[in-house]
């Protein structure tokens, strides 16, 4: 990225690359995370391009990635409208509906990005995930088996492919497959979840705790992180840490049932069986969770993670 950006601010752009040039400065600034210096070079190329695929498709990740929702829509069925066969629109038009109608509704969008470019990497690796979400788990596997082939060692594909053999309970093969990404999936929360629950299962409870202490620290309003951290600091006997954990969450309305148990567990094993009970008669006396907003002091880079 930083030789990108050395040439793509080393001048001005010659006027028959001038609508490329800005639109590859809007992609370098939207890597970056710089969204409104990615708006201006976005607005610099539609004036020079109006009518270009690839750039609406942009726009439409941008706006997407700023919280903009109904405006994303918009400028993905632009995409689409301009480039009926664009394998980017197509798959971002796709994602946008897996958000919003859910996930049977966007299989026909990837799978008419596939008609376009069947060995497309990115939109078999979003197809692969959506068949893996809905549970079709033999045609998630076709979809990973080909992604595989056409891009050897392709680290989503085995993600999934880890995920899948997790939740057939073949832990140690999803183990292995994890560890043959080596370190391409350090900062993937989901891969952090999958690494801590693998872990505990096997029996390596100080393994968990590293993987999930590591991501309660990126997602700290991740309830379930939360919850299965203090449950790996209990199998290590570590009940002071585990009430920690969970202390500033368990008492408060939103709590999960099996948080609020977790609490009470590791309370009783300290001693402290009046404060115990007090979580235990939650539990038994309140049938339903309850939903709420997630209260949060957190700053707006922590969010963004």
């Amino acid at each position: 990225l930083s030789a990108a950006r050395e040439t793509l601010y080393a001048g001005d752009f010659a006027p028959a690359s001038a609508a490329q040039g800005w639109h590859q400065r809007g992609r370098l600034e939207l890597a970056e995370g710089r969204l409104p210096e990615a708006g201006i070079a976005f607005d610099r190329s539609y004036r020079l391009a109006p009518d270009s695929a690839d750039l609406w498709t942009d726009i439409a990740r941008l706006r997407f990635t700023g919280g903009e929702q109904a405006q994303a829509i918009e400028a993905a069925e632009r995409a689409v409208k301009l480039g009926p066969r664009d394998p980017r629109a197509l798959e971002m038009r796709g994602l946008l509906v897996r958000e919003q109608f859910g996930l049977v509704a966007a299989l026909p969008w990837f799978e008419a990005g596939l008609r376009a470019a069947p060995d497309d990497v990115s939109l078999l690796g979003e197809y692969a995930a959506t068949l893996g979400e809905l549970g079709s788990y033999r045609a998630m596997l076709v979809v990973c088996r080909k992604l595989t082939k056409i891009d050897p060692g392709n680290v989503r594909a085995l993600y999934l492919q880890a995920v899948l053999a997790a939740r057939a309970g073949q832990t140690t093969l999803a183990r292995k497959i994890l560890l043959s990404t080596k370190s391409a999936l350090r900062d993937m929360p989901a891969a952090l979840l999958l690494n801590g629950i693998l872990e505990y299962r096997a029996g390596n409870a100080n393994l968990a705790v590293g993987f999930l202490d590591r991501l309660v620290r990126m997602q700290p309003d991740n309830m379930q992180a939360r919850m299965l951290l203090a449950r790996a600091l209990l199998r290590q006997q570590l009940k002071a840490e585990a009430v920690e954990m969970l202390q500033d969450w368990a008492p408060r309305d939103i709590a999960p049932k099996y948080m609020v148990q977790t609490m009470g567990t590791a309370l009783a094993r300290l001693g402290r069986k009046q404060d115990a009970d007090l979580y235990f008669s939650r539990v038994q006396s309140d049938p339903n969770e309850v939903s709420g907003i997630l209260p949060t002091g957190q700053a707006v880079g922590v969010l963004a993670i």
